[in-house]
């Protein structure tokens, strides 16, 4: 299978933006509490990685003073999460 990069569905801003919004979350990361549901994944354990998806779809820089945390559906790269996984119709392990 051939790899999908993000340049492939996005602008180089959006890009950009997208590991900015990587780089914060790994400052300060969250892992799984059981009860996610995503279009990549059928179901998590507690404390596993968060897949991509989500992080894209939920992550929200600006909650917990700045520490960021997560929001269903509210991530700073909702709009971006839309572009890939609901209208690219790709899935992480592409």
């Amino acid at each position: 299978m051939e790899d999908i990069k993000l340049e492939d569905y996005l602008s180089q801003d959006d890009v950009d933006f997208v590991k900015k919004t990587l780089d914060h979350f790994f400052q300060d990361p969250d892992y799984a509490t059981g009860e996610e549901q995503g279009l990549t994944f059928e179901e998590l354990s507690f404390g596993d990685p968060l897949p991509f998806e989500i992080l894209l779809r939920d992550w929200n820089t600006s909650l917990n003073n700045g520490k960021g945390r997560r929001e269903l559906n509210n991530g700073d790269c909702y709009r971006i999460y839309k572009i890939i996984y609901e209208e690219g119709g790709i899935s992480d392990n592409q």
